[in-house]
């Protein structure tokens, strides 16, 4: 799991993904993140981190909960999230979901890409490892997107 303390009231948002692309864990974990409150993430009990799921990357998508940017992403999973859903159109609704965080990752303003180590790596706030790292600061109104690489 990850540990996460925000400066100030944000939405964190989970997304795991195999090597090529499939969501993992079903539809992404979304959290009101209070300010200055340590929170062990992502909360549901599905991220196991057992091995079976394949897991190559989760996406950390940290927003300001009145950004423009991030609505869209909120919206998707918002979808995702509706009872009686076709499979079809999840898969859909997954593949538009990885498609924007691909997005957020190509612009340089609101990707940060890490890969597992062995010492603590700091992520945005995000932290493996104890608790003193540094803090990626989301502008008021942004989405930042952390990547962060299985080994």
């Amino acid at each position: 799991d990850l540990l996460m303390k925000a400066n100030r009231e944000c939405e964190v948002s989970f997304a795991g993904f195999t090597r090529d692309g499939q969501l993992v864990y079903g539809t992404p974990d979304t959290v009101l993140l209070p300010a200055n409150v340590v929170r062990e993430l992502p909360l549901s009990k599905k991220w196991t981190f057992d091995g079976h799921e394949q897991l190559f990357e989760i996406d950390a998508v940290i927003a300001d909960p009145a950004a423009g940017d991030y609505k869209p992403y909120a919206a998707l999973v918002g979808k995702m999230n509706q009872a009686g859903i076709s499979s079809d159109v999840w898969m859909a609704q997954a593949g538009a979901l990885r498609e924007w965080i691909d997005g957020k990752l190509r612009s340089k303003a609101s990707a940060v890409d890490y890969s597992v180590k062995e010492n603590p790596a700091d992520i945005g706030g995000v932290i493996r490892g104890d608790l003193n790292g540094q803090v990626l600061t989301v502008a008021p109104q942004k989405t930042s997107v952390v990547r962060i690489r299985m080994q």
